[in-house]
């Protein structure tokens, strides 16, 4: 099954599958034009970055979102950092029984983390309204996304941001 959803996001499609807490958009990080279509159907403003997964990540337990300055240009997308100058990324750390944690680690490469819902909508936390979201997917966009079909109910409760660019640690 994993091998499915790793050609699927080779190809610069995305996934719209179950996270920790919520159903999110998954696709390769590194693949812009797959990442731009993520913000286009999210209606999401350009300026606004989306967290990755990171298939070599530190675990922890609980749902969290690193912010972590990069001393260089970070082998992402542009969208998925603060600007050109300022390489802030946010990594998001999701526990390793998750399907989206097991295709990110065989993909061995960075994942788009950022939830399934229009920008600040509420967040889809069944497959019944992960169904209803794709249907509101613009059929220009919906032969890229694949529905991963899991009867889980999330919690709905966003991940915890950690600002790790300071001298110390700090909770956003």
């Amino acid at each position: 099954m994993l091998n499915k959803y790793i050609k699927w996001i080779k190809r610069g499609n995305i996934l719209l599958i179950p996270f920790d807490t919520v159903w999110g958009l998954a696709t390769d990080a590194t693949n812009n034009i797959a990442v731009k279509k993520i913000f286009l159907i999210k209606k999401r403003p350009l300026s606004k970055p989306i967290s990755v997964l990171m298939p070599n990540a530190k675990y922890s337990r609980g749902n969290f979102t690193y912010l972590i300055k990069y001393k260089e240009k970070p082998q992402l997308c542009p969208l998925c950092f603060s600007d050109i100058n300022n390489f802030v990324v946010g990594e998001r750390l999701i526990e390793k029984k998750y399907l989206i944690q097991k295709i990110c680690v065989a993909y061995g490469r960075p994942l788009t983390a950022t939830s399934a819902n229009l920008s600040n909508a509420t967040a889809i936390i069944n497959y019944l309204d992960a169904q209803n979201f794709y249907q509101l997917i613009p059929e220009c966009y919906k032969k890229n996304v694949m529905l991963v079909n899991s009867k889980i109910n999330m919690s709905g409760k966003p991940s915890q941001i950690i600002d790790l660019t300071g001298d110390k640690p700090k909770k956003n």
